[in-house]
């Protein structure tokens, strides 16, 4: 069993180079603007009951069309995550996109994810 946990850790490993390497210097590449299309599809981590919503967007560089996927931070209600993509994203919306300068193809939204952090409010009930 504990051999299924080290090619667990292994994959992980990998993959998160693979991003590393992928984005890096991200932050320094242009932006563009893109638009969120169609609707979000919402997945669930298994069992843990731990929702996401993944946005498609689209954006042009020197006349040619591209399109990119972006993952909302997990939450446990899914109502909420699709309240909040409803009501900041809905479909049409213009956002940032950056993309790399050498491969357009490669791109990152550029969206807070603050905003799905949930506002609590008291109520006295005065």
């Amino acid at each position: 069993m504990g051999w299924l946990f080290l090619i667990a850790g292994i994959s992980v490993v990998i993959y998160a180079t693979e991003q590393l390497y992928r984005y890096r210097g991200s932050d320094s590449w242009p932006t563009t603007e893109g638009t969120i299309e169609g609707q979000p599809e919402l997945h669930s981590y298994g069992s843990a009951k731990a929702y996401y919503a993944v946005l498609f967007y689209s954006y042009s560089v020197d006349g040619e069309r591209h399109s990119g996927t972006w993952q909302t931070p997990s939450g446990s209600r899914k109502q909420q995550i699709l309240g909040t993509v409803g009501a900041k994203l809905p479909s049409g919306s213009s956002i940032i996109v950056r993309y790399n300068p050498k491969k357009p193809t490669l791109s990152m939204a550029d969206i807070d994810a603050s905003i799905f952090c949930a506002e609590t409010t008291t109520t006295l009930g005065l």
